[in-house]
């Protein structure tokens, strides 16, 4: 039985070596018009927007956020194809543990990768992320859940599956969504920049030299810094709250700025005007927004990968187009919002950010976002201090002012566990 989910949704998580993100007010215009020691290259693929097929008489049971394989019975299947680029990948699976859940084989092109075990005594979800086995594949492989039982005191053969993460080494480009076009290899400057993967780092390194920058710098392809610092002249030297400041760098789609450190002024820091990429970019001083998504499209991914950001009175990240946002391995220190889904732009969408792996210190909340327009924020391995409030949620509008209406998590908008965040 084949059932239609939605466009299928491919995000450009990371790349460890070739990686890349305009403004409202928190709130307020519309949208404008692979380096490094071990390139890492990560895919996330949401189980809630692939066409599954499933064994007879089974069926997919799909939110806005998780799929859940309704199995009948031991031998059942549940599979989806999606392009990928060609590599070697670890196969990370996000799913829930709970009294009602059965147990799962992964298979990726016939090939077993490991297992799932589904059942856990409680009776609200508990989501986990399984790191399973590495498998070759190139093309458009087929990912399979084939259940092999239940535990004695489950009362189902069901699983609910979050997304399916590939983390490559090989040196194969990322993996990329359907019409877009993936950057050109970047130009090495002999910097050894710091990681991009493992524990997020709150230290700004050293630059390595400065450049006044008094008009905006357009970037297409890759831009690698070398860890040089940028910081505004002229009529980029305001580091204020105007919504009418240009950006230090505009990100052509599907660029890559890199090893760049933001002094201050900063003016608008960043603007992404597409799929992007941001990797191990720091902002010593944000000014109005550290960097902000512009694009025009659903199917855009803005991607930032390492780096830290200080001293945001308001937001770091500001998302005014639609398409979806990954912040992964990122640190956060004296800010507003580390994330915010425009709550007043002329124009409203559907918008998605995942934060993994990232450090949050003296915040105000960590991420805002608008439930009436369905925005979805997901959330894992999160350590915050002194940041009260870790999903906010708002009535979003196209005029005036959004309303906040609650947060924390829900399952539907907010999504995490408890053991997704570490307080301390």
């Amino acid at each position: 039985m084949l059932i239609n989910k939605p466009t299928q949704a491919l995000l450009f998580s990371a790349a460890l070596g070739a990686l890349g993100i305009g403004g409202c007010s928190g709130e307020a215009n519309a949208p404008d018009s692979v380096d490094s020691v071990s390139d890492a290259l990560t895919a996330t693929l949401q189980a809630e927007s692939q066409t599954w097929t499933t064994s007879s008489g089974d069926s997919i049971s799909a939110s806005s956020s998780n799929a859940r394989l309704q199995a009948n019975a031991t031998g059942d299947t549940f599979s989806f194809a999606s392009a990928v680029s060609s590599g070697t990948y670890t196969v990370v699976v996000r799913y829930a543990k709970r009294n009602v859940y059965g147990n799962y084989q992964v298979q990726v092109n016939g090939t077993t990768v490991g297992t799932l075990s589904g059942f856990a005594s409680g009776t609200s979800d508990a989501w986990n992320t399984a790191t399973l086995g590495s498998v070759t594949i190139s093309g458009t492989p087929t990912f399979r859940f084939v259940s092999t039982g239940k535990d004695s005191a489950s009362t189902d053969y069901d699983i609910k599956i979050d997304y399916v993460e590939l983390t490559s080494s090989s040196s194969a480009p990322p993996p990329t969504s359907t019409g877009t076009t993936a950057p050109p290899p970047p130009t090495s400057t002999g910097t050894t920049p710091p990681p991009s993967s493992g524990a997020p780092s709150c230290t700004i390194p050293a630059a390595t030299g400065q450049q006044s920058v008094t008009a905006t710098i357009k970037v297409s392809g890759t831009l690698d810094g070398g860890l040089k610092r940028y910081v505004g002249s002229g009529a980029l030297g305001t580091s204020d709250q105007s919504e009418s400041q240009d950006p230090l760098f505009e990100l052509a789609d599907g660029a890559t700025l890199k090893n760049v450190i933001l002094g201050s002024p900063a003016a608008d820091g960043v603007h992404c005007k597409g799929n992007c990429t941001l990797q191990n970019v720091y902002w010593e001083d944000v000014g109005e927004d550290a960097a902000t998504q512009k694009g025009t499209s659903s199917s855009e991914v803005m991607t930032i990968i390492g780096g830290a950001a200080k001293n945001a009175s308001d937001k770091i990240f500001q998302h005014n187009g639609p398409g979806s946002m990954v912040i992964r391995n990122f640190c956060a220190e004296n800010f507003g919002k580390l994330y915010r889904s425009c709550g007043n732009c002329s124009k409203q969408y559907a918008r998605s950010v995942t934060i993994d792996n990232v450090i949050g210190h003296s915040g105000k909340e960590l991420v805002g976002i608008n439930t009436n327009f369905g925005d979805v924020a997901r959330f894992s391995r999160v350590t915050v201090s002194s940041v009260p409030i870790i999903c906010d949620k708002y009535t979003g509008t196209t005029s005036g002012e959004p309303k906040e209406i609650g947060s924390g998590a829900d399952g539907k908008n907010c999504i995490y566990s408890a053991s997704d965040i570490t307080k301390q």
